[in-house]
């Protein structure tokens, strides 16, 4: 199948302090990057629109929806930006009717209550969505029923189902490398004290939180069970960085990044 998943623009929602809120904010999207990775692994043909990053408004994603003509759509989205992630769907719809999924926080958050609110998107995805996207396509390329795919939302006989909690990756090595090939490295760019402009990468070595503050939804999305990547591969990854980007910059972007010391005790060379 060809994807297209989208990252929607962000920072209109700042209006005049725009510009100011997009310095040292405009990260690669390595969510997306990661189902990417997973879904190209099962041979799929995928793209990522940054549309923040890029510059890209409404008309410009579906100048671009156009021309890849996918067959099946997925958007990122958060609370605050669910009019741009409806509208976005709104548009496409109006050029083809492709299937459109909805992932992130807000969806993670409010299950059912999304699809009711916005018809626009047919499904909707709970937590984690490398390997549940995987599922889903696979059973939606054998014209299968969802209902054994935990932590999938769906319309089905004019109702909205919710299949039931999916259980967190545990092991997170078994996730490939994040694919960055979409990702256009002139956009994301840091001001770096005696380097000037750097061109960034982000990298996740953890997942999950122990903590549960009030104003942060880790818990939902990741859970609060931590769970390491080997060091190992973490170094591979920063090496790949380094060989196939022009980024000279990595961000570690974990929650809790200095909560444990791991030993390292590879061969540094």
């Amino acid at each position: 199948m060809k994807i297209l998943l989208i990252s929607p623009p962000w920072g209109n929602i700042y209006g005049k302090y725009h510009d100011v809120a997009r310095i040292g904010s405009t990260y690669p999207p390595l969510g997306l990057c990661y189902l990417s990775a997973v879904l190209k692994k099962e041979g799929h043909d995928v793209k990522i629109i940054d549309a923040e990053a890029e510059g890209f408004n409404i008309e410009m994603i579906i100048k671009k929806f156009k021309a890849y003509n996918p067959n099946i759509v997925g958007i990122q989205g958060s609370s605050p930006l669910m009019d741009q992630a409806s509208g976005i769907a709104k548009e496409i719809k109006r050029v083809k009717n492709v299937p459109i999924v909805l992932g992130g926080v807000h969806v993670t958050v409010l299950r059912t209550e999304v699809l009711r609110e916005h018809e626009c998107f047919d499904y909707g995805m709970v937590g984690e969505s490398e390997f549940l996207f995987r599922k889903f396509i696979d059973a939606l390329e054998k014209n299968q029923e969802f209902d054994s795919i935990p932590g999938l939302i769906y319309r089905k006989n004019g109702k909205i189902i919710f299949t039931g909690e999916r259980p967190i990756i545990q092991n997170l090595d078994e996730l490939p490398f994040p694919d960055r090939t979409s990702l256009n490295f002139d956009k994301y760019l840091w001001s770096v004290r005696k380097k000037g402009i750097v061109k960034l990468a982000t990298i996740q070595t953890s997942r999950g939180c122990p903590y549960k503050c009030v104003f942060c939804t880790q818990a939902w999305t990741f859970s609060n069970s931590l769970r390491f990547r080997d060091p190992i591969l973490v170094v591979d990854e920063i090496e790949e960085i380094v060989k196939n980007t022009p980024a000279t910059h990595i961000v570690f972007i974990d929650d809790t990044i200095a909560i444990k010391k791991i030993p390292f005790k590879g061969d540094m060379q």
